[in-house]
Parts: C-alpha cells; sequence; structure tokens
C-alpha cells in the first residue's frame, strides 16, 4: 500500500517534484509519494513523506480517495490526500533527494499542471488523476 499527497500552497499552486525514474530510464513529475510502513496508518505515511520529500508539514488535511494502480495487474492501492495551509518545516536533506530520485522541488499553477498532462509531460497515473481531482 501507498500514499500520494498533492500539497497546494496559499497562492494555490501545486507543489510537485521533479524526479529521474531508473526503472523507466527518464525524468518524471509527480506528486509526493511513498509507501505506508508497518503499523502506519495512511494519514500518518503520507505526513511523513510529504516531510522527507518536500520538507513541508500540512496544517490541513483532506482524504480523497483510493486508487487502484492497475486493477488487471496488480492489488496495489494508493491512498489520495490533499494538503494545505503548507509551512516549511525544515529543509530537504541532499541524502534523502540522491535516495528518492529528486532532482528539484516545482511549484506550478493547477492550470499549467494540467496542461502538462493533456501534452504527456506528466505521465504517473496516481499524479495524474490526483490533479484532474482538483479541477
Amino acid at each position: 500500500p501507498a500514499v500520494g499527497i498533492i500539497p497546494v500552497t496559499e497562492s494555490g499552486k501545486i507543489i510537485l517534484l521533479e524526479t529521474w525514474r531508473y526503472p523507466a530510464g527518464k525524468k518524471s513529475i509527480e506528486i509526493p509519494m511513498g509507501g505506508i510502513d508497518k503499523n502506519e496508518n495512511p494519514l500518518k505515511a503520507a505526513k511523513r513523506e510529504l516531510l522527507e520529500e518536500t520538507g513541508f508539514k500540512a496544517r490541513k488535511w483532506k482524504y480523497l480517495g483510493t486508487f487502484d494502480v492497475s486493477v488487471s495487474m496488480t492489488t496495489d492501492k494508493t491512498e489520495l490526500f490533499l494538503a494545505k495551509d503548507l509551512y516549511l518545516f525544515k529543509r530537504q536533506s541532499d541524502k534523502i533527494a540522491r535516495d528518492e530520485g529528486i532532482i528539484q522541488i516545482v511549484e506550478m499553477p493547477l492550470g499549467k499542471a494540467i496542461n502538462l498532462i493533456k501534452n504527456n509531460k506528466i505521465t504517473e497515473a496516481v499524479t495524474k488523476g490526483g490533479i484532474l481531482m482538483l479541477k
């Protein structure tokens, strides 16, 4: 099981991660996401992943639903959360960035993210679905 987080700034911009995905051999623009640890509930995992990958914490959280990643091939699910009222808690460590394949943190308006989806520049499924849920 995994979690995905759509962090939205006070000005309405989405925080995304530009990452290098070794299995695909390419850059990817994604929402923060990651696995749920043993004995961890999805919200706790979402809070941990947001902090680890971006350095931000959020004061407001909303559960958006479950994504079946590829229902014909796997039982993997991703629990999706909206994170608002963000504040920078700590600078993201270079080690975590390297370990996660994060190249940079990117803020962009929802409209631009939707255009990147339409132009096939954002291709990761949970990211696409999550962003489109905000429209």
